[in-house]
């Protein structure tokens, strides 16, 4: 056997190792679920789990935050998962993961579906809804209708979102904002780290308004502006992929001297962002945790999801599309928003509060609704 053959089989063997001990991982999460946890289980359905993504890590945090009656065990659509949920009486509902999951990768559809066929209950609560024009040759949101008509509640992140399923002909569909809402803090920081500024971008595989170079560069005069004022800078690093990119800015603006990689803990992350004064994120749940943190944030909308989200908080008028991103003109918002940080993030918390109240009663709602409660 040749040495790429050698290798081929390796990496072959590798695979087949890695999704049996993730098949056997999540049967014995079931099985926990079944005999050890006395709270009702309930199927969190698709979402990226294991990723090493600070966002998708925090999202499944938040639903727990947000139902903490229920076990939530991960489905993923594959034979174990399936084969293990049916066998379970307990296990009778489903809440679709958080993320831009309704009308992107066939997958998360493949996944709900295969979850209806063995329990008949679904609910989605904060998920996202992908735009067409932007995710084209994947899913569309008409082939979700069906799944979505036999949901009891459906709750979406933003207002855009809610228009999407609006437009299908979909009833009954609230805006109840991104989970990630039910983490945020009660006080804004009174005594912040003035002139200084966290940000954050990223790797996205080239599926950006405009092009990562593009941002990069914006961002690298950002940072030198800020640098040349004699702001501290600070980098976040959401995802590992993000950290050559990152690393690249940095030293390209001369501010590598704090870059921090938190890709798992959530609340570590917002205490070091709670810290300073303004926040620029890339990033969907960077600029999230960031705005729930009560630090002032700019949201730069690298897809439409991010302007869903700050629609939702009533931020849109801080969202930038990244083909159009200028560095000058966010620079002034920062330094007018430094210049009047408490009124700045004053602002901030009561839009965020007021989102996090509705989340808060619309969840209460949801609850009554899933099966295993009644």
């Amino acid at each position: 056997m040749s040495s790429d053959s050698q290798g081929i089989a390796r990496k072959g063997v590798r695979r087949s190792f890695s999704k049996a001990l993730n098949a056997l991982g999540q049967g014995s999460t079931l099985v926990r679920a079944a005999l050890l946890d006395r709270r009702i289980p309930l199927a969190y359905v698709g979402g990226w789990l294991g990723k090493r993504n600070l966002g998708d890590s925090a999202l499944l945090v938040a639903y727990q935050t947000l139902f903490p009656a229920f076990n939530f065990v991960h489905f993923d659509g594959g034979r174990v998962a399936r084969r293990m949920a049916g066998y379970f009486p307990r296990l009778r509902s489903g809440m679709l993961a958080g993320g831009t999951i309704i009308g992107q990768m066939p997958e998360w559809l493949e996944i709900a579906r295969a979850f209806l066929e063995i329990h008949p209950e679904l609910i989605v609560f904060g998920s996202g809804v992908e735009e067409a024009s932007f995710w084209r040759g994947e899913t569309t949101v008409d082939d979700w209708k069906p799944v979505l008509e036999r949901c009891r509640f459906v709750g979406v992140r933003g207002p855009r979102s809610a228009e999407l399923l609006g437009n299908l002909g979909l009833k009954s569909v609230e805006v109840v904002g991104d989970p990630v809402l039910s983490f945020a803090l009660k006080d804004i920081n009174t005594t912040p780290i003035l002139d200084s500024v966290g940000l954050n971008i990223g790797t996205s595989d080239g599926k950006v308004w405009g092009s990562e170079v593009r941002i990069r560069d914006e961002m690298i005069a950002l940072a030198s502006t800020a640098r040349e004022s004699g702001w501290r800078v600070e980098w976040y690093v959401v995802w590992p992929k993000d950290l050559e990119i990152t690393t690249h800015a940095a030293e390209a603006s001369g501010t590598s001297q704090h870059i921090h990689v938190i890709c798992q803990d959530h609340e570590l992350f917002m205490r070091q962002v709670r810290r300073l004064s303004v926040f620029v994120g890339m990033k969907l749940h960077a600029t999230v945790l960031a705005t729930c943190a009560l630090t002032p944030s700019v949201m730069l909308e690298y897809r439409p999801k991010c302007r869903d989200y700050m629609q939702s908080v009533k931020q849109e008028e801080f969202s930038f599309k990244t083909d159009a991103f200028q560095a000058g003109a966010v620079w002034e918002i920062l330094r007018e928003w430094n210049q009047h940080r408490q009124s700045a993030a004053t602002a901030l918390a009561d839009a965020i509060h007021s989102r996090q109240a509705l989340q808060r009663a619309a969840a209460a709602r949801a609850f009554e609704m899933l099966s295993p409660h009644r």
